[in-house]
């Protein structure tokens, strides 16, 4: 047994009985200085040896941990829009440094030929080439809006790059700016979702995390374990950074990926007005709840843009309100829920006077109806699915963007359990709303 019991011990332990050992070998057979300098490098390199010993063990764990890791969570990434060749390199770096080869994700590509000599369009020097070229196995399809004439430069695409899958898409519809603004990248979006569908049944695989990035914007790094939390979460969550970048699991990504074919039905014939749109209030008031502070501070530095706006959406007015406030926005969502109810169409007699936010009232583009404020009807749409937006969260705290590292901090928080006691509907309305922005002030500061 004593023999076995030795054959299990740790290379640190291993150090020291032969420390030990050696230090008596030398104190019996050598004296004065040198015996004490012999002693001393003995023990200087058996700890260095120790030391590299336990290197080397943790190296083996990461290694064994990495792949654990591309086994358990499918990740594909959805890569859309465009950016000027001057800051697409970086961007395109940061995915598939800090995503794609860290969590081996599939990247899937949508964008439009170039107005200007599209037939360059997979050229080494393009924003298609060049990603084909930096991303490697990881680039599984793109997707390309061109109309009949263009489709050869699609097809020459294809002969040129035969590891990636090529398709040719549209031309999509377009729109006045009387309807809507900023909708071309949901139409990429959802071409890229098209995309990643056919891989998957090609491959008989499923993604269990979807993230969605622009060409011109990268958040990093990203935390693993972050990632997992939310692919085992059960929760209907999506994470973001406004519509710059948002990720989720792929059943609730896949309401935000196709918000494109609702642009006619939805925003434009049924809902045309912006204090039309319905809500399911727990997703509302969790949104709310879950916004970082910084959201609502859009005057304090340009880092703000990168946050939710949720803030600068119409509100029901159920307390009286007439600044529209967070803290009134958020106490007439909590009256609501606390009431039972928990879905509102404000077309629908009797229900609260949908109003605008002191945020809205900034800008005419957020009380414009259609499709007109994207960053604005992005979190509208979510929570008219039922769906809880929080910040982008994953670890990541730098947002690259036209060239320029951006210190943006991210918030994990995220409220997705409100009950009828934490919401303190057994008090009635006794709530103020001074209490409840001393209880705001404490969540921001978690």
């Amino acid at each position: 047994m004593a023999k076995d019991k030795g054959k299990h011990r740790t290379f640190l332990q291993w150090v020291k009985h032969s420390f030990v050992r050696k230090q008596v070998v030398v104190d019996s057979g050598v004296n004065g200085v040198n015996g004490v300098l012999i002693i001393k490098l003995l023990t200087y390199a058996l700890i260095a040896i120790g030391l590299l010993g336990v290197v080397c063990e943790q190296i083996v764990s990461t290694s064994q941990l990495n792949a654990q890791m591309r086994t358990k969570i499918p990740i594909a990434i959805l890569l859309v829009g465009k950016a000027r060749l001057n800051t697409l390199k970086d961007n395109i770096r940061a995915v598939k440094k800090h995503i794609a080869d860290k969590f081996d994700a599939d990247v899937f590509v949508a964008s439009s030929l170039p107005k200007r000599d599209p037939s360059r369009v997979c050229m080494d020097d393009s924003y298609i080439g060049d990603s084909i070229r930096q991303m490697g196995p990881s680039l599984k399809a793109v997707a390309l809006e061109a109309n009949d004439e263009e489709e050869q430069h699609v097809m020459n695409c294809a002969n040129h790059y035969t590891n990636v899958r090529f398709v040719r898409v549209g031309p999509h519809k377009r729109y006045s700016l009387k309807h809507a603004t900023n909708y071309r990248d949901w139409q990429n979006l959802r071409d890229a979702w098209d995309l990643m569908e056919h891989h998957e049944t090609e491959n008989n695989k499923k993604y269990q995390i979807v993230i969605k990035l622009r060409f011109d914007g990268t958040p990093y790094p990203w935390d693993y374990n972050k990632i997992l939390k939310v692919g085992k979460s059960e929760e209907r969550v999506v994470r973001h950074a406004s519509d710059f970048a948002f990720w989720g699991r792929r059943d609730v990504m896949e309401v935000a990926c196709k918000l494109a074919d609702y642009l006619d039905s939805f925003w434009i014939k049924q809902r045309p007005s912006a204090d039309s749109r319905p809500f399911f209030v727990r997703a509302f008031y969790q949104s709310m709840l879950s916004a970082p502070e910084i959201a609502w501070h859009e005057e304090s530095c340009y880092v703000w843009r990168y946050y939710t706006k949720i803030g600068a959406m119409l509100y029901p007015n159920v307390t009286g309100g007439v600044i529209g406030k967070p803290v009134e926005m958020m106490e007439s969502l909590r009256q609501l829920f606390c009431k039972h109810i928990h879905y509102v169409d404000p077309i629908t007699p009797g229900s609260p006077p949908m109003v605008p936010s002191f945020m809205s009232k900034r800008c005419t583009c957020h009380l414009a109806g259609y499709f007109r404020s994207s960053e604005r009807d992005f979190p509208l749409w979510m929570i008219y699915n039922n769906v809880t937006l929080c910040d982008i969260g994953g670890g990541t705290n730098t947002y690259l963007h036209g060239g320029k590292e951006w210190s943006r901090k991210s918030y994990d928080a995220c409220i997705t359990n409100v009950t009828y006691r934490s919401a303190e509907c057994e008090v009635g309305e006794l709530v103020t709303l001074d209490l409840l922005g001393i209880s705001l002030l404490s969540h921001w500061n978690m």
